[in-house]
């Protein structure tokens, strides 16, 4: 009988719980459907976006 290996998962993800409106949510969901890319993958690339392309503004 073959041997059932199971490895430690190597991921570096996290779970976030966040609220957004409905319409984000279906906005998101479309995209997901339409580029055939996970809605959780395509926030997480939306979301690495941002803070690469943040300024913050001193007082």
């Amino acid at each position: 009988m073959a041997e059932l290996i199971i490895s430690p998962k190597d991921d570096n993800s996290v779970t976030m719980t966040i609220r957004i409106s409905k319409k984000l949510q279906e906005q998101y969901n479309s995209l997901a459907k339409q580029t055939n890319i996970s809605r959780n993958k395509l926030i997480s690339i939306a979301l690495q976006y941002a803070v690469d392309n943040m300024r913050v503004e001193e007082k």
